[in-house]
Parts: structure tokens; C-alpha cells; sequence
């Protein structure tokens, strides 16, 4: 027995995974639509809403079973028994990835063959991300025969129809707030954003060993394609307006300028004004400086001539006073000498007295006498008057 397995995400199921899953239910005796779990993912849907979708939308395909699973696909395949993974293609960028896929799942387990079915035309364009941008802008669902398909399937997994709208009020709270979280992440994103988000998922992924080949999810990768394709447009028509308005955004900014020019000149006539003013002010305090510098100096010079001639006053009056000195102390010195010498002269005549005396003396008395009294007397004498040096 053929068994075939067609995993993704399924965020939601599209009429294009319909039309895949409905031609390749005729080529195998078993289909297992696999949902993928991914943990760093944050679908709509949960993963048991996405497989009672799945149910609900293949419940005509007895042959169609419906799982989910985790990890790498080919081990997945493999706990089942299933020999062949079926996928879609859309555009023939979907063939260059899905090709790159098949090769990585050949290598990885030889037991497994890929076989690829070509979308119908009138889905070729059709994905998960387109389905959820429209529900996001309140698009019509007749607008075109997949949308109002798409909304009939979305509307028996919520228990009504287009004509029969006994929903629940919980169920549309529900259901609003979570299209309202989905629709405010998809359109905080911007076309450059977008870009980057792809390209970080394909540095992201795991690569092929011994082939230089990377690995990546094909519905996140288409995922993040239809999201730049729905945002280019946005981008153009922001574009257009810019355009549009280009001269009158060139006129307002010709304006601002002009007004900027005005404001400017007046400033400078005024920090003109202002300048003159100081330079005034600066001409009157120079003056004023060099008038107080002169008086300085001129006080300077009077005080400079005082002092000299302060200064030959005491010197003068300093050598009169010593002159006055001298003549002073020379008339006492001259006093003192006189004094000396008159009491010389009485000292030399009292000597000369005695020794006379004492001549008169020796001549009056014996030889004997004369001789020992002459030498008493001179002893005496010597011992009153010492001889000079």
C-alpha cells in the first residue's frame, strides 16, 4: 500500500492545499496531511484548530487521514511507513527550493521519494498569507470565487454558513480578537522589514552537510514572499503620493526657507544693533581706563618728586646733626685732655717735689743711714708711683 505524506504548516488550510490534497488522494492509497508543530512559530491558529480545519475540509476524502507532527519530516515518515512526501509548486522559485528539499530528504533517508504536483492555475497565486491580509482589510468574499470558498470553509469550522449567521457572540470575539492580533503584527511590518525577516529565516535554517545548500520551510518562506508582495504596493502607492505632492512640498520648503532667511536678517540687525552698543560701551571704559592711568601715573610722579626731596631734607639734616656731633665731641675730648694734662703736670711736680725731699733727707743723716733711708724712700716711692712701661 502507497502511503504519501503532505506536511506544512496549514496556518490556515488554503484552497490551494485543497486542490493538492484532493488530485493527490487519487495517486496513493493513504494521504497523511501532517501539520508541522513548531515551537519558534506564532501561528493564528492553534495546532488542533489547524486539524479540525483540515478535518472539516477533507472530510469528503475518505483515503485523507490528518496528523501533526515534530522534528525532521523523513523521520516522520519513516515511523509511519510512508514512502513518498508529496508537495506542491507554485511559481518556479517553489521548484528551486522544493528540489533543494528533495535532495536534502534523499540524503537523509533513501527510502523516501518527493513527488511534486503543479497548483491549479486559478491558485497559483493563492497562499496562507494572502487568505489571512484579507480578512485582515475586511476584503469581500465574493470579490473572487477563492475568497468566497476560503470564507466558507473558515465559516463550518465556526458552525455557520453565509446565510445562516446563528454564531455565538463569544465565538465572534473570538475570532475578531484573534484576526485583530495577526493583522496588527502583519502591519507593523514594512516592506524593508519584511526583507529582512526573510533573509534572517534563510541564514537562519539548517544547512545540507557536503552540499553548500541550505535547508529552509517552504511555508515560511512563501509566507514571507506573499507578505512582501501585498506590501510592495502600499509602497508604491506612498510613493506616488510622495510624487504627487512633490511641488507643494517643494513650495512649503521654498517658504520655510524664505521665512528662515527673514528671521535671520532680523537677528543680525539686532545682534548688530546690540554689537554697536558694546563696542560703545567698550570705547567709553577705554577712555575712562586711560584717564585713571594718567591721574595714576601723575600721583606717582608727586609722590616720587616728595620723596626726594623728603629725603635730601633728613639727609641733610642728618649731616648737620653729625656735624654738631663732631664739633661736640671734639670740644669734650679737648676738655679731657686738658684735664689730663694739668693733672699730669701736677703728678710730674708732686715727684719732683718728693724727690727733692728725699735728696734733702739723704744729705741730713749718716752714710749708713743715708744709704738705707735713700733705699726705704725709693722702695716707697716705686711702690706709690710705678714706673711707666
Amino acid at each position: 500500500m502507497a502511503i504519501a505524506i503532505y506536511p506544512g504548516s496549514f496556518d490556515p488550510i488554503t484552497l490551494g492545499h485543497l486542490d493538492i490534497i484532493e488530485r493527490g488522494s487519487k495517486l496513493f492509497d493513504r494521504l497523511i496531511v501532517a501539520v508541522l508543530r513548531n515551537p519558534g512559530k506564532t501561528p493564528l491558529f492553534t495546532v488542533e484548530q489547524r486539524l479540525d480545519q483540515i478535518r472539516t475540509a477533507t472530510q469528503h476524502l475518505p483515503q485523507v487521514k490528518v496528523d501533526s507532527f515534530d522534528g525532521l519530516t523523513v523521520d516522520y515518515a519513516n515511523l509511519i511507513g510512508a514512502q513518498v512526501l508529496l508537495r506542491g509548486l507554485r511559481v518556479l522559485s517553489d521548484f528551486e527550493k522544493e528540489l533543494q528539499m528533495a535532495h536534502t530528504n534523499k540524503t537523509l533517508s533513501t527510502e523516501i521519494e518527493t513527488v511534486f504536483l503543479a497548483t491549479s492555475t486559478e491558485y497559483g497565486f493563492l497562499s496562507s498569507s494572502v487568505v489571512k491580509e484579507i480578512a485582515k482589510f475586511n476584503g469581500s468574499p465574493r470579490a473572487t470565487p477563492y475568497c468566497f470558498r476560503i470564507i466558507q470553509m473558515l465559516q463550518q469550522y465556526f458552525h455557520t454558513t453565509l446565510a445562516d449567521t446563528n454564531i455565538t457572540a463569544l465565538q465572534v470575539n473570538r475570532l475578531s480578537s484573534e484576526i485583530e492580533a495577526e493583522s496588527t503584527e502583519v502591519e507593523s511590518l514594512s516592506v524593508f522589514t519584511a526583507i529582512d525577516l526573510l533573509e534572517e529565516k534563510i541564514l537562519n535554517s539548517p544547512r545540507v552537510p557536503l552540499t553548500g545548500k541550505t535547508m529552509v520551510n517552504e511555508e515560511e518562506l512563501l509566507e514571507q514572499l506573499d507578505l512582501i508582495r501585498l506590501k510592495l504596493p502600499e509602497v508604491i502607492i506612498a510613493a506616488q503620493e510622495v510624487l504627487q505632492y512633490k511641488q507643494q512640498i517643494i513650495t512649503e520648503a521654498q517658504q520655510q526657507v524664505q521665512h528662515t532667511i527673514i528671521e535671520a536678517n532680523r537677528r543680525a540687525d539686532r545682534i548688530t544693533n546690540e554689537l554697536g552698543i558694546i563696542e560703545l560701551s567698550k570705547h567709553e571704559a577705554n577712555q575712562i581706563r586711560q584717564a585713571a592711568m594718567a591721574e595714576c601715573d601723575h600721583f606717582r610722579q608727586q609722590t616720587i618728586a616728595e620723596l626726594a626731596q623728603m629725603r635730601q631734607e633728613a639727609v641733610a639734616e642728618c649731616q648737620q646733626i653729625q656735624a654738631g656731633a663732631d664739633e661736640y665731641a671734639d670740644r669734650v675730648l679737648h676738655n679731657m685732655q686738658c684735664q689730663f694734662t694739668d693733672i699730669l703736670q701736677t703728678v710730674q711736680r708732686g715727684r719732683k717735689r718728693l724727690e727733692r725731699d728725699a735728696i734733702t733727707r739723704n744729705n741730713s743723716q749718716p752714710q749708713g743711714q743715708e744709704l738705707n733711708g735713700v733705699g726705704d724712700k725709693g722702695r716707697e716711692i716705686s711702690d706709690r708711683h710705678p714706673a711707666k712701661d
